[in-house]
């Protein structure tokens, strides 16, 4: 019997260590599959690598390794962001907060964070806050008070650039007070320099400089400080150099500690910082008309050989500096230089607004996309089951048919076959009715997709028109600009003939008809039914007047379309009030919504 005992207890020690064995097979197997992923993210095309992740994936989950496939989520996004697949960015972080996260694996923390990254990029700080608020609840259970330090602050940072200060200095004095409970240096340091300048924003630079002051003096306390540390000292420093400018106390000290900190940084390789410090430097001197030591400072800094060898400079950083540059020649009256620096400064803000522009653009789209897609599926959802109660419904039809047969020739009574085809009558009508019903229902969810598919599609077009009418703006203003510019007098026929070169480019870019014209088309082809009704209705309307009437039902407004059809602004208002006679519309009947009420 022993031995019987002896022999169940080796075989089921024998299949746990198989059973550890398959799972350790499963993970290698899944981690190999990574390996050609990378390998595709190198050489192979975008569609490529997202098959392959799909697959990736779905083995990961089938062999229980959500916690690797988090992981490689969080790996994958960098390749997603250069490439610009921003749908299957969001599509994953979605993804991985809603079905991988329930058991709140710590990388789910960052997976959040990035998240609310991007909500945070097209200034949906709401949603931004919610994300770290759940970071927050996890972290707080497990008692990471170090973690807990940096997410408060990061609440406390959407919350200021959603202007609500109290909120934000709650959040800014929480992260104080947990990175003082974990004991982390690094974290109480950085909650003095938030909290400094959180006051310093909001000008009481008594608060600000008492954080600053106890930050460097924590810091000159310690007997010796690391690199890490030290960089600090320098940002603190740099800091409360800026408030003392600002105030106007204690000025020889504020250009000290900003300097100190321009230099620091410099070596140090923290060029985005150094740039930031030049700028408040230089501002000073603009301010207190030193145009020398402005140009100095900022030249100095942008001229050093690691921010001229930098292979990704920070565009926002970049066109400040050149743009206080530019200032302070202008003020010098050194027009060539100026003219120079203002070329470098236009360049690089024209690069850098219309990557923000496109990032966020592409943002909002993915976000609405995935938004849409979660619907859809929903609605999908519902279809199929409907189809499915169909289903079930035709089959009790069939039952009914069959019972009511066996009942007719088993009591072959009249009485008892009029009781049962009776009973059986109502039963089908009432079936007949709930199919009726439900077929309603799914003509209903068909409509309602039918209608978010033609919402996007006006999205889209909208989007289209904001873009060409800003697009216009901009280069007629710069145009108006620089034609004022030239009226000046102007000795050197070589900048007059560099500032017509430069009206000529904005001419050439000015939107041309084709463009114009293809918006038409797509407005003609997106509100075809409503342009045949209003013909219908109100015959008396040319076809310039449908024409505005189509731009004014999506929503632009009489700014932008006089800039679409390149009238005066008082043109377009003219138009309007055409419009509304003919239409015969009371004064108190709004006109964009009596139009989308058409059709």
């Amino acid at each position: 019997m022993t031995k019987f005992y002896l022999n169940i207890v080796f075989l089921l020690g024998f299949l746990f260590a198989q059973s550890e064995s398959i799972a350790q097979v499963s993970h290698n197997s899944v981690e190999l599959d990574w390996k050609t992923i990378q390998s595709q993210t190198e050489s192979g095309s975008i569609q490529e690598v997202k098959t392959s992740f799909n697959a990736f994936a779905k083995k990961a989950i089938q062999n229980n390794a959500s916690e690797i496939l988090i992981d490689k989520i969080l790996l994958i996004d960098n390749y997603f962001e250069k490439v610009g697949e921003f749908a299957e960015k969001i599509f994953w972080y979605q993804y991985a907060i809603d079905s991988l996260c329930n058991n709140e694996y710590i990388r789910c923390v960052e997976v959040r964070r990035r998240f609310a990254e991007l909500y945070g990029s097209i200034e949906q700080y709401d949603k931004a806050i919610k994300l770290h608020k759940d970071n927050l609840l996890f972290l707080k259970s497990k008692q990471f008070n170090d973690a807990v330090s940096l997410e408060n602050s990061l609440i406390a940072r959407y919350y200021h650039f959603s202007k609500d200060m109290r909120q934000s200095e709650i959040y800014y004095l929480n992260s104080l007070e947990s990175a003082k409970k974990a004991n982390s240096l690094f974290y109480i340091i950085l909650a003095y320099n938030n909290l400094g300048f959180f006051y310093s924003q909001n000008n009481d630079f008594e608060q600000s400089e008492k954080y600053y002051l106890q930050g460097i003096k924590t810091l000159e306390s310690k007997d010796s400080i690391k690199a890490q540390q030290k960089a600090q000292l320098a940002l603190l420093k740099g800091n409360l150099g800026g408030n003392y400018l600002l105030n106007q106390e204690q000025l020889e000290k504020g250009i000290l500690y900003l300097n100190e900190d321009i230099h620091f940084n410099l070596e140090q390789g923290e060029l985005d910082l150094a740039l930031n410090a030049s700028i408040e430097l230089a501002k000073y001197y603009y301010s207190i008309k030193d145009f020398q030591k402005a140009n100095e400072t900022i030249l100095n800094c942008i001229g050093h050989p690691r921010i001229q060898n930098r292979e990704h400079p920070n565009n926002e950083l970049l066109v400040l500096n050149y743009y206080w540059l530019f200032k302070a020649h202008l003020e010098q009256q050194k027009n060539t230089e100026a003219l120079h620096y203002f070329k470098a400064y236009d360049s690089l803000k024209t690069v850098r607004d219309e990557a923000r522009e496109a990032r966020r653009t592409t943002i909002e789209k993915s976000l609405l996309e995935n938004i849409l897609n979660v619907q859809l599926n929903y609605q999908n959802q519902q279809i199929q089951l409907k189809e499915k109660e169909n289903e079930v419904l035709v089959e009790k039809n069939k039952l009914y048919f069959y019972q009511v047969t066996i009942g007719l020739i088993l009591l072959l009574s009249l009485l008892l076959f009029l009781f049962f085809y009776g009973r059986k009558r109502i039963s089908l009508l009432r079936i007949k009715k709930e199919l009726a019903e439900n077929k309603f229902e799914v003509e209903k969810i068909a409509k309602e997709k039918a209608n978010i598919e033609l919402k996007y599609k006006n999205k889209d077009l909208t989007d289209f028109a904001i873009d060409i009418s800003r697009k216009q703006e901009v280069l007629t203003e710069v145009k108006s600009k620089l034609g004022a510019i030239l009226e000046g007098e102007w000795k050197d026929e070589s900048i007059k003939k560099a500032i017509k070169s430069l009206i000529f480019y904005t001419n050439n870019n000015l939107i041309i008809d084709e463009q114009l014209k293809e918006f038409q088309e797509n407005v003609d082809e997106i509100n075809y039914k409503f342009l045949d009704t209003l013909q219908k209705k109100y015959p008396n309307l040319t076809e310039l007047d449908k024409n505005v009437c189509g731009l004014i039902r999506l929503g632009l407004s009489n700014k932008e379309i006089a800039t679409m059809r390149n009238v005066s602004y008082k043109a377009v208002r003219m138009s309007r009030y055409r419009i509304r006679k003919k239409l015969n519309l009371p004064a108190e009947v709004d006109l964009v919504e009596f139009l989308k009420g058409i059709g």
